[in-house]
């Protein structure tokens, strides 16, 4: 910091000037090193907020000379009056602001010239008249010293000669001489009372004199100082001149400073508006780029068929195209490594892997240019996640996990986010944040370490005949889940681990459930994303939370009713497919969707539209399998209108998903495009009933099961206790039947001999 010190400020100019200037405030200013002036409340402002700051850069400084003790600082922005302590606190500002300023503009302030302070003081020497007060002589002290009692006569009396005559006047002489003597006393006692009044005047005049002596000298100063200033006010005269001029000099210079601010400011604003205008046409480059790319990857042609063989770049001049791509890879990667954390592709090469570990096999110069053109379009959406309109929807984000981040709930809000985008470096919280939101209730009546306690147990498990069916399975599984993916191909694999305790504790969760087909893919795709025991919530949510509860029980009779729903749904939102698909009655349809509600699209999406799709059944629960189903076969269903061989059409079903490579896309159809979508309240309605007809056919199935498993059961016992005949004949069972009376009655015939028999066991 320059300086800091208190001062009084108040706004000067304009209403709000005008308004705020009959107040004044006193702060504590502190004025730093990059030209700002902040006012605080007192001088502790290690962490305060100030209270009000001035930016000095492109301001006037005057000194304000009609008023005391006072400096303005003025720029288009603020007019603003200071109120020093004193004249130099005054010029220590203005000095600090001024250095600071040349500091803040690269130029270096301009070294301070030493005056030399000239004492020619003019001795001016004030002789001072010596005043002096002179006293009448007292009579009294003609002839003495001072004292009254030496007093001498000029004609002493002397006796007279003793005569009657002369007696008798004599005595009156006495007597006259006595009185006499008498009122000399009575004089000398007045004459000394006389004397101490005199001293006591002469005390005080001499005092008086003091003082006239000193009104003498003031007034001696007073003409020496009023002489000393006639000297000095030409000079002064000459200062305030100067003075004058300087501040002409000021006016103008902050005149020609005001307008320099505002030809700065012009030219800033040009150049921000530039840069702005700049900004926008990048932004609007990548995007037609981003499109560009996109649309080159549209290019490449796929047979439904076979996805794979006969796959063409269907361009004019493909050598051109195919050197745009390679110049926009090499600009991208660059940048690449810093947004998306892996490396784009490159022309040329086979073998390619993505973000998530899996490995992509690219044989041909056409998937690798459609392998590429993906990736640089999710480059390009990377790029154009850091624009000014995709921070908006980051910002909501934050501000809805910061909301929600004691509280979750799935409300419309988040599922509208969700429909718009998922920011990648978001998914795992929002995913947990899911999962435990589903399973809550669960958790509470089991326990925060229910999942540690079930794998304490699978030991004592093992012995179970289904529990151990269930594991064996889970053991054949788990190495061919995600073979794709280099994370799961080695045995010592820490995934493979984890994935094994997930789906063996799911096992020892729901035994009645069990362990299908499927879940090893849902598990081990989540644990791409999401800690071990998250992973198995997961599983629960999924299973028994989001899904029906029999979905997977009963024979799965939940799945086979999203079947026959997904079937009621295709002619209302895909009529022409629907009518194509009739003609065709040996194309089961539901063949390959089953599949798809099954692993959750896992084994047919490719993983990054995979991942965009779970997004949406998270936050919109079932409905959002149907929406999808519909939604893939509905991109594509001109060209299955094209497809005329039912076991090519069949085929084609069963390869569109791997052709939904644009996951944004998918999902704007699957919740934007469907215009004939049934309510899910009326959805749900009819998947109830047909869940109750296909429980009651899978329950006579099942008795049905239990009959013919008696029956062979009590064949087997007839063969094993020879009661049945061994000749080279062979006799088939056909029917037995039980007595009250514990006898069983086996029905048997011989094909060969046209012969029935019936035999009896007491068993």
């Amino acid at each position: 910091m320059a300086k800091q010190g208190w001062l009084k400020y108040r706004q000067k100019g304009g209403l709000v000037g005008r308004i705020a200037g009959f107040r004044e405030h006193r702060l504590w200013f502190v004025l730093y090193e990059n030209c700002t002036i902040s006012g605080y409340k007192d001088e502790n402002t290690g962490t305060a907020k100030p209270d009000v700051v001035f930016d000095l850069r492109h301001s006037a400084v005057t000194i304000n000379q009609e008023e005391n003790y006072q400096f303005e600082l003025i720029s288009d922005k603020h007019n603003v009056v200071m109120l020093a302590e004193d004249y130099d606190d005054v010029k220590d500002w203005v000095s600090a602001i001024q250095t600071t300023r040349s500091i803040a503009h690269g130029v270096s302030p301009a070294p301070k010239k030493t005056q030399r302070k000239t004492s020619n003081t003019d001795s001016i020497s004030i002789e001072s008249g010596s005043y002096k007060m002179s006293m009448p002589p007292s009579p009294l002290d003609s002839n003495s010293n001072g004292h009254g009692d030496e007093y001498e006569w000029d004609n002493p009396i002397t006796p007279a000669d003793p005569s009657p005559v002369s007696l008798t006047s004599n005595m009156d002489e006495q007597g006259a001489l006595f009185q006499l003597s008498k009122e000399l006393s009575e004089a000398k006692a007045e004459l000394t009372k006389c004397r101490d009044r005199i001293t006591s005047y002469q005390e005080v005049l001499a005092s008086r004199d003091q003082q006239l002596f000193e009104i003498q000298d003031q007034i001696n100063n007073q003409e020496t100082n009023e002489k000393s200033r006639a000297v000095t006010s030409e000079g002064y005269h000459n200062m305030e001149e100067q003075a004058r001029s300087y501040r002409e000099q000021n006016c103008l210079l902050n005149e020609e400073v005001l307008k320099l601010h505002q030809m700065c400011q012009k030219y800033k604003d040009q150049a921000h508006q530039q840069r702005r205008k700049a900004d926008k046409l990048a932004i609007e480059l990548r995007r037609t780029q981003r499109d560009y790319v996109s649309v080159m990857g549209h290019c490449v042609y796929h047979p439904l068929v076979d996805v794979e063989e006969d796959v063409r770049f269907m361009v004019s001049e493909p050598n051109r195209h195919v050197a745009n791509l390679k110049n926009l890879s090499k600009t991208m990667k660059s940048e690449n490594d810093r947004i998306l954390g892996c490396s784009i592709p490159t022309l040329g090469k086979t073998e390619h892997t993505d973000m998530f570990g899996f490995i992509h096999n690219l044989p041909n110069e056409v998937l690798q240019i459609e392998y590429l053109c993906s990736h640089l379009t999710e480059a390009y959406d990377a790029l154009l996640d850091a624009s000014e309109e995709n921070q908006k929807l980051v910002k909501k984000w934050k501000s809805f996990m910061h909301e929600h981040s004691e509280k979750f709930e799935v409300t419309p809000q988040l599922q509208k986010l969700i429909l718009q985008c998922m920011p990648a470096h978001y998914r795992s919280y929002i995913w947990q944040k899911f999962i435990h939101y589903y399973v809550l209730e669960i958790k509470q009546g089991r326990g925060d370490s229910y999942y540690e306690e079930l794998l304490k147990h699978q030991e004592i498990y093992k012995l179970d005949r289904d529990f151990s069916k269930s594991f064996k399975q889970i053991m054949m599984d788990v190495p061919r889940t995600m073979p794709g993916n280099r994370d799961f191909t080695t045995q010592d694999s820490p995934l493979r681990d984890r994935l094994t305790r997930v789906l063996t504790a799911f096992c020892i969760h729901a035994p009645k459930i069990g362990y299908c087909q499927g879940f090893n893919f849902l598990a081990g795709a989540s644990l791409l994303f999401l800690e071990e025991v998250d992973a198995f919530w997961f599983i629960i949510a999924v299973i028994e939370v989001i899904f029906p509860e029999d979905y997977y029980r009963n024979g799965l009779a939940g799945l086979l009713a999203d079947q026959y729903v997904l079937q009621k749904i295709i002619p209302l939102e895909i009529p022409k497919l629907n009518d194509h698909l009739t003609k065709y009655p040996e194309v089961d349809i539901a063949a390959v969707t089953t599949g798809w509600f099954l692993g959750l699209f896992f084994d047919c999406l490719p993983f990054k539209t995979l991942i965009r799709v779970w997004d949406c059944f998270l936050a919109f629960g079932h409905e959002a399998v149907f929406r999808v189903s519909c939604a893939i076969l509905k991109q594509f269903e001109d060209r299955l209108l094209e497809l005329h061989e039912p076991s090519h059409l069949l085929h084609a079903i069963k390869n569109i998903p791997k052709l939904c490579t644009h996951p944004e896309q998918l999902i704007k159809e699957a919740f934007e495009g469907l215009h004939h979508f049934p309510s899910w309240s009326e959805i749900k309605e009819q998947r109830a009933k047909l869940e109750v007809e296909l429980i009651e056919e899978h329950e006579k199935k099942m008795q049905q099961r239990r009959h013919y498993d008696e029956r062979m059961m009590m064949l087997d016992h007839f063969e094993d206790s020879n009661i049945l005949p061994r000749n080279e004949d062979k006799w088939n069972f056909e029917c037995a039947t039980s007595t009250p009376s514990g006898f069983i009655l086996l029905s048997a015939s011989n094909r060969m001999t046209q012969n029935s028999r019936l035999y009896i066991s007491d068993c």
